[in-house]
């Protein structure tokens, strides 16, 4: 099981060298064509904060007692156990926490993109960090979706139907796992980093790295279920019952492709979604862009569609 996950690595791995770095512009990545960029830089800064906050407030304030509860309908030879999670573990434990760490770095680097725009330097961003801005935008996009549809419609109804107690009905866990959908969703009307299908190995590549976190920390989190006094004795855990390592081999490589498959058909599910909003927008709400009046601008698209190159100086921005 762990040569299958990590040969999935290894060729999305291979698949993305042998693209190349995105040619992703900084009017790309700190640019809009309906606000100015001193908006996008505010909203981005404002979230990138909101974020941070919410983070250190999870890290700091509080202890978690989490309920694991396994499948031995499948195979599993692990019992349910009662862990208690403090500071940095009860965070980066779950995937949650990494997609909206993921997330908080994304808005870090598309504010820095919008700066430079505002402030005329845009010498200043690399080509690398214009690559690891799309790459954390295509990644959170469709895992972000991922958590807030399984979290929600998923691992809350059977938490409530199994009585087990949780508190996914807190202020910052419903942040973290739908404002989260909300803010991308503000990027795709508002920015203008694509996401592109050729880089769909990028969410294979971020669940396998997640799924070898969880086998390393099981360990770890067996002996945190120890200080509670009442261990079921196992010599792992895992807060996913989809990647518990006792489960028969097969039953493994099934639940690990199904989740890589759940991740690759909600990030391709974001480039749709991506596709109907700005269609819906350029429909319906854009105004067709008229000629430049400058000796050297541009003008408006003659196939119908709107013109997604930059505003010059002399080309008044949307009131959008």
């Amino acid at each position: 099981v762990v040569a299958f996950t990590a040969a999935l690595c290894c060729a999305s791995l291979a698949i993305l060298r042998q693209q190349g770095l995105p040619s992703l512009t900084v009017a790309e990545a700190g640019g809009s064509l309906d606000v100015a960029p001193e908006v996008m830089l505010v909203s981005r800064a404002l979230v990138f904060t909101f974020h941070f906050v919410t983070i250190l407030y999870v890290r700091t304030f509080g202890d978690l007692k989490f309920s694991i509860g396994y499948k031995p309908s499948l195979g599993s030879c692990l019992k349910n156990e009662t862990v208690t999670f403090r500071g940095w573990s009860r965070l980066y434990t779950f995937f949650t926490a990494w997609n909206y760490s993921l997330q908080t770095v994304y808005f870090g680097l598309a504010a820095a993109c919008s700066a430079a725009l505002v402030f005329g330097r845009e010498d200043l961003i690399s080509r690398t960090h214009l690559a690891l801005t799309q790459y954390a935008f295509e990644i959170c996009t469709g895992c972000g979706y991922v958590v807030t549809v399984m979290v929600t419609f998923v691992i809350w109804p059977a938490k409530v139907k199994d009585r087990m107690p949780h508190d996914l009905n807190q202020v910052h866990n419903v942040i973290m796992h739908n404002c989260n959908t909300m803010e991308t969703m503000m990027e795709i009307i508002l920015g203008r980093v694509p996401i592109f299908a050729a880089h769909c190995p990028l969410g294979v590549l971020w669940g396998c790295t997640y799924i070898f976190f969880a086998w390393a920390r099981a360990p770890t989190i067996a002996r945190l279920a120890k200080e509670n006094g009442k261990s079921q004795g196992n010599g792992g855990n895992f807060v996913y019952f989809f990647i518990d390592w006792t489960l028969p081999v097969m039953t493994q490589i099934m639940c690990i492709v199904g989740l890589l498959c759940v991740l690759v058909v909600f990030y391709l599910g974001s480039i749709v979604v991506r596709q109907v909003v700005l269609s819906q927008l350029r429909s319906g709400f854009r105004a067709p862009r008229a000629p430049c009046s400058s000796s050297s601008g541009h003008s408006a698209s003659t196939d119908g569609e709107t013109d997604d190159s930059p505003l010059c100086s002399h080309c008044p921005r949307s009131s959008i």
